[in-house]
């Protein structure tokens, strides 16, 4: 029973390979965040994301969509540069505007840097989205299909299920703790 929800395929890809490239790009994303912003405030960061765990939500969930979205744009490397530059902007300020709206939290603020919009967005960042995108679909994604079909089967299964059922149990301790952090913030402004 499991093994038909894992492995059928929709869109051309099977939820197996699909939750096991959200973890892969989440957590690559984390690290990737990490790095970036221990190097920017010369100290070492390592609470980037929503979540406590080392994944970065939105970063999962942006790959997926670019991957499905932008699939058919594979191999025409200037669509996918200039579209993933607006894609990925877009999400990222919309993404910036809805976290400040529920949980009264900037994850990110690119205000010290020049070139940027609120603080949310910022012209560099979206250059190096777009080329991202590109490099995406040339190299990274085909890389960690065959990372994942090294995998056995069997094991591979268990492996996702565990990262799941951890995934959500992390997310929903981070809503919860979200929500207190906002509610607290709330509090002190009244």
């Amino acid at each position: 029973m499991l093994e038909r929800i894992f492995f059928y395929p929709i869109l051309g890809t099977d939820f197996y390979h699909t939750a096991f490239s959200y973890f892969i790009y989440g957590s690559a994303c984390w690290l990737m965040e990490c790095i970036f912003e221990s190097i920017r405030q010369k100290k070492f960061v390592y609470d980037r994301g929503f979540n406590k765990g080392p994944i970065c939500t939105i970063y999962g969930v942006a790959f997926l969509f670019i991957y499905f979205v932008l699939k058919p744009l594979d191999g025409k490397w200037l669509w996918l540069f200039l579209i993933g530059i607006v894609y990925t902007t877009t999400l990222e300020y919309v993404t910036a505007i809805l976290l400040e709206k529920f949980f009264h939290q900037r994850l990110w603020d690119y205000s010290d840097m020049p070139f940027n919009f609120q603080g949310r967005i910022q012209l560099f960042i979206s250059l190096a989205w777009g080329a991202l995108v590109v490099l995406f679909f040339a190299f990274i994604h085909p890389l960690v299909t065959r990372m994942i079909d090294l995998l056995p089967k069997d094991a591979g299964l268990w492996i996702c299920i565990a990262l799941i059922i951890l995934y959500f149990t992390d997310l929903g301790f981070s809503f919860r703790r979200r929500g207190r952090e906002a509610k607290m913030k709330a509090a002190t402004i009244e």
